[in-house]
């Protein structure tokens, strides 16, 4: 297999949405912080906003303290999160264009993860803990927190019957 793709930034925002969303212990952390927390933050600064103009709830001087603490993250949580993504993807670009190709091989045993004249990741199917489908990205999970990511329809599925079979196949590797 040898791939060449062009990586966009609503494929790493995909990447970034499966990644989370895998079923681990993650789901709920992506969900509590980026819904829940989120909608508890405004609800208590809607909360503390109409008492502070009808004085109807009486608070402790601590109990507002900490409420807007809550309200003030959550809303910084709610907000944060599309600057954040966008950060992670310049830093991921690290100075080349975002037309740049990608490749992606199986070759000689190893995936091997490559920007021409930058960078290139070898991997033996004993070193990925897992390979994550979305609806238009595959994840393959190289460590807790690594993990590179092909568009589904560069992959297609022969594509992924072959890297999920390479995978299958080589995970009892010792190396």
């Amino acid at each position: 297999m040898n791939l060449e793709y062009v990586i966009t930034y609503r494929d790493y925002k995909e990447a970034h949405r499966v990644f989370m969303l895998r079923p681990k212990p993650y789901a709920a952390m992506c969900i509590f912080g980026v819904w829940v927390f989120p909608v508890i933050g405004t609800l208590i600064a809607i909360l503390l906003t109409l008492n502070f103009f009808f004085h109807k709830i009486s608070f402790h001087q601590s109990a507002v303290w900490i409420l807007g603490i809550i309200a003030w993250v959550g809303i910084v949580f709610a907000v944060d999160l599309p600057f954040y993504l966008r950060r992670r993807y310049k830093r991921m670009l690290n100075g080349r264009k975002e037309t740049d190709p990608v490749q992606f091989l199986i070759q000689d045993g190893q995936i091997i993860s490559r920007i021409p004249g930058r960078s290139e990741g070898r991997f033996f199917p004993s070193a990925i803990l897992d390979i994550v489908e979305g609806k238009s990205i595959v994840l393959v999970l190289a460590a807790k927190n690594l993990y590179f990511f092909i568009p589904r329809k560069e992959l297609g599925e022969a594509g992924l019957q072959e890297l999920r079979a390479w995978w299958q196949g080589g995970k009892s590797n010792p190396c």
